[in-house]
Formats: C-alpha cells, structure tokens, sequence
C-alpha cells in the first residue's frame, strides 16, 4: 500500500516529476517536505525537492530563511553519505 503525507494540506502534490528533480508550487519549507519523504523510506539519493513560493523555510543552525517568490532558488535534496564517500574516492 502506498504511503500517504499526512500532512495533505500542508504539502501539495508535486506539479512536475521528472526523475529525481521535484518541483512544488507554494509550500511552507522544502527540508519539511523532504525529511517527510525520507522518514517514509521513499527518498533516493540526489532526490531534489524546488519551491516556486517557500513560505517558512529554514536557514543553517536554526535561523529562518525568508525569500520572496521567484527571487531565490529554494530547493532541498537528500543525498547518502556512502555515495558521496565513494564519489570522493573516484576522484582521489
């Protein structure tokens, strides 16, 4: 059975999927969105979640990150700290 966010109306649908790259139109925080789908076992590595409209995002350390539609990129993407070890190593 398929997992459902519980959290509907805070979370919308995705408007666009193309592989790994997740694009959502208003939503409060991206890290929200993607910590959801990665505590239900659904993220892979290098998935990236893009808001057009981030309205309660969140900075390094704690600190709110506030950005007006269309002006920064906001964006979140879940990465296994093993690839990255071997990607690392590849390059060595």
């Amino acid at each position: 059975m398929a997992k459902t966010n519980p959290h509907h109306s805070k979370f919308p649908k995705p408007m666009i999927s193309k592989g790994s790259f997740i694009s959502l139109g208003k939503i409060d925080s991206t890290n929200n969105y993607a910590m959801w789908t990665v505590r239900s076992d659904m993220a892979e590595h290098g998935m990236t979640w893009y808001a057009r409209n981030q309205t309660s995002g969140k900075g390094q350390h704690g600190k709110k990150w506030e950005s007006a539609p269309g002006e920064n990129i906001t964006m979140t993407m879940a990465l296994e700290p093993g690839d990255l070890f071997q990607i690392g190593r590849a390059h060595v």
